[in-house]
């Protein structure tokens, strides 16, 4: 067996064992289709502002013993897609627990536990067809559990997201096409969603969901990503006022992407959203301003503000 490192070497201090399977049990499915391109592998975590993510693991139950170099304690994981790509976070609580094989998010394509490599105690809850770990392992395996060779397709960076001088997050993208060494690409098999676990290696795991021989978590990936119409803040079809009362009420807000105001499909709402509504309001500009002159106090005083704002934020680059 090999270690999961850029060399591939997969090495697992001699965990893998032939275990009787315990029964596991989805505990929380997400789905985050996102614009073409909107997710960034570039260590900055405002590209995830917008996606939902899977529940926060516990705070202080990280991996502990000699077996690695570093105690993780996981925070939080999350996925999305679009066309070409799934994206990957994986968040610590706190700097210096990321290196190039301990981080581990291991993928079962199928859904079925009994295909792939499902004898690592503590994640036998699926059997998984890849497995992401840390900066350096990315690794492919067979339906009977041997390992297929260093997968293709996968970029990573890690990044810090609350400016505190370290890292503590990783993100990646793996292409949904790049050939892969088991035979197959980076796609649910037999349906549209997949099950997977995050983890951190040592003698004693974290896992994230917390039992990972029972538990896991389950991604749907059935959905495309719908631009709707340009301006139209509440899917009807429509652009209207009653839209730029949604972006109002959500200026300089972090907001999945697409919803609650987000019309330019960035992941935050802010003064390009309400520059698209203007522009695509019957009658254009004029009348857009031209409406909003009419609405009763303190809406208009409200709207001065937020534009004095927008002059001093900064304006979040659309991803699209």
């Amino acid at each position: 067996m090999r270690r999961p490192t850029c060399t591939a070497v997969f090495s697992l201090a001699a965990a893998l064992i032939a275990a009787s399977l315990v029964q596991g049990a989805s505990v929380q499915t997400i789905a985050n289709p996102v614009p073409n391109g909107a997710i960034k592998i570039d260590g900055n975590v405002s590209d995830w502002l917008g996606v939902t993510k899977y529940t926060a693991d516990a705070v202080g139950d990280g991996s502990s013993g000699p077996a690695r170099p570093l105690d993780i304690d996981i925070l939080q994981g999350a996925v999305a897609h679009d066309a070409n790509f799934f994206y990957f976070l994986y968040r610590n609580t706190a700097d210096g627990m990321i290196d190039v094989a301990s981080n581990w998010i291991f993928i079962d394509l199928d859904r079925n536990q009994t295909t792939g490599q499902n004898s690592i105690p503590g994640t036998t809850a699926i059997g998984m067809e890849f497995n992401l770990g840390g900066t350096g392992g990315w690794n492919a395996w067979s339906p009977t559990g041997a390992f297929a060779g260093p997968a293709a397709g996968r970029t990573v960076a890690v990044g810090d997201s609350d400016n505190s001088g370290g890292a503590d997050f990783l993100e990646y993208a793996v292409s949904r096409t790049a050939a892969q060494p088991n035979g197959v690409t980076f796609n649910p098999i037999g349906g549209s969603s997949f099950d997977l676990l995050f983890a951190a290696e040592d003698t004693v795991l974290d896992n994230h969901p917390n039992n990972g021989d029972q538990d896991y978590f389950t991604y749907d990936a059935s959905g495309t990503y719908n631009p709707g119409v340009p301006g139209d803040a509440n899917n009807s079809g429509t652009v209207n006022m009653a839209d730029y009362l949604i972006i109002q009420a959500h200026s300089f807000t972090p907001q999945p992407f697409g919803t609650n105001g987000d019309v330019d499909d960035s992941g935050f709402v802010d003064f390009a959203d309400f520059q698209q509504w203007k522009s695509f309001f019957p009658g254009g500009v004029a009348a857009a301003e031209a409406a909003i002159a009419s609405l009763p106090e303190p809406s208009s005083a409200v709207l001065l503000v937020a534009a004095g704002l927008s002059l001093a934020a900064r304006r979040r680059t659309k991803r699209a």
